[in-house]
């Protein structure tokens, strides 16, 4: 029980960092300065198409990271590799 807590933890962690990372990232790309209350239709466009491919580029990561993984363990006989 106490091993599922502590993935739990890790992966609230990672999604915390990973969502302010962004945030902070397509903010300061997109929004440079105030001016209105709202976000202007190309500060929309631009925040839209920042948080689109950094959630891809997180993606692509994690997918290749998997893979990596499965391939070590198939290397070292895990679950899914030779006896």
């Amino acid at each position: 029980m106490q091993n599922q807590m502590d993935v739990a933890r890790m992966e609230m962690q990672f999604y915390t960092d990973l969502f302010n990372r962004m945030v902070d990232g397509c903010f300061k790309k997109c929004v440079p300065r105030f001016h209105d209350a709202e976000l202007n239709t190309g500060e929309q466009v631009c925040v839209d198409r920042c948080i689109a491919k950094y959630m891809d580029a997180q993606n692509k990561v994690g997918e290749i990271l998997q893979s990596e993984q499965q391939a070590q363990m198939a290397s070292q006989g895990g679950p899914s590799g030779p006896s």
